[in-house]
């Protein structure tokens, strides 16, 4: 087995919503080990999450500025699990001092930061900068299989979907929200939270970008003025039309995210509450539903047999999944060679999701359809 490598945590402690995820899933298959860590700006809170974790207490670092100053050139990689306001500044300190990033999703705030990150992820002599933003959704072994079919052609042409995420967290009784997740913002923090996930889904599955789109930004929870509810329409280049929906004010909903695709030949419909399965149906009126033990082209690899079909793997198995490919990336870039993976989120497609973002806040606000308006890379 190759040498472990090495990463720090900034943010993710035991009282933050993702941090504990991270730390399971990133040593399930014994490719990371977390050495060092600025966890939370409360103290009490940083040195329970370090002796949680078993990090050595020279390793523990009241401020992540020192922490990076102090573990360059002997940590891999910084993963940054700050809420999403201090993600911007803590990546572009860990691309200056030249530490390689893995970044809970979404990268940063808004369209400026990213090109901002982008910038900074171009700068230097060495070439682009390790960076990758964690997606954990596209890591379930039945969205990859999915993938598969749609580049296969089984569902035939590509005409619509729909996607959708709904909650319950602003409109359930006892709701209490971390106060920054209130705070306005464009895009909304509902599109950051909720929209950036089911956009990345769809790129990933169906590798096509948003040409134009008509949205209702919506507020029907507990939180006065507080975006909780996104209904977007999305025209695609290649012609294909999609419908997405995320909420936080939807009742009986605890994180219900759904994907439905609909071609010439078939559809798909997969369900995040039950993850090991994908629904098919065919145009001669088959249906069928896939799971790891059935013959399949990639969910059935090796790689996803942590546990027998019939035993079900879940969340933390998915973000697993995509250290699995981060690993991979990174030993590639610290061998000298590229970074590449199509498993994994570059800055480029950050960039992409941002601008959907934000035509979203503007279709809404001005009441009419919007073009998305790229670069070419």
């Amino acid at each position: 087995m190759s040498k472990k490598l090495k990463i720090g945590f900034i943010g993710g402690s035991i009282a933050s919503a993702i941090g504990y995820t991270h730390f399971s899933a990133s040593r399930l298959d014994g490719l990371f080990e977390i050495t060092s860590g600025c966890f939370s700006s409360r103290e009490d809170i940083n040195h329970e999450s370090a002796k949680k974790y078993g990090i050595a207490g020279d390793r523990v670092y009241g401020n992540w500025k020192d922490m990076l100053s102090a573990e360059r050139g002997i940590i891999d990689a910084v993963v940054i699990l700050l809420p999403i306001p201090g993600h911007h500044c803590a990546i572009i300190s860990a691309l200056e001092n030249n530490v390689p990033v893995i970044c809970e999703k979404p990268l940063v705030m808004n369209l400026e930061q990213a090109l901002d990150v982008k910038s900074a992820c171009e700068s230097g002599k060495t070439g682009q900068k390790f960076l990758t933003i964690t997606y954990n959704y596209t890591g379930y072994p039945m969205i990859r299989e999915l993938r598969q079919i749609i580049s296969d052609g089984g569902l035939g042409r590509i005409s619509h979907f729909q996607a959708e995420m709904p909650q319950e967290s602003y409109m359930r009784e006892g709701a209490s929200p971390q106060r920054w997740r209130l705070d306005e913002a464009s895009p909304s923090l509902i599109s950051l939270d909720l929209m950036s996930h089911l956009h990345h889904m769809m790129d990933y599955l169906l590798g096509e970008r948003v040409r134009s789109l008509s949205a209702n930004v919506n507020s029907f929870g507990r939180f006065t003025g507080v975006a909780d509810d996104i209904n977007c329409s999305a025209l695609y280049a290649n012609g294909v039309t999609g419908q997405y929906w995320v909420s936080k004010s939807s009742l009986g909903n605890r994180n219900g995210m759904k994907v439905r695709i609909f071609g010439s030949k078939g559809s798909a419909q997969w369900v995040q509450d039950n993850p090991e399965y994908l629904k098919l149906a065919y145009s001669d009126g088959r249906k069928e539903i896939l799971d790891r033990g059935c013959k399949t082209q990639a969910a059935g690899l090796p790689r996803y047999a942590r546990f027998k079909p019939g035993h079900p793997a879940g969340y933390v198995e998915a973000f697993a999944n995509l250290y699995v490919d981060i690993a991979e990336s990174l030993r590639s870039r610290i061998s000298g060679g590229g970074a590449d993976n199509r498993e994994i989120t570059a800055i480029e497609q950050e960039v992409d999701r941002m601008r959907f973002l934000e035509a979203i806040d503007i279709a809404a606000r001005e009441r009419k359809w919007v073009d998305v308006v790229y670069e070419n890379y």
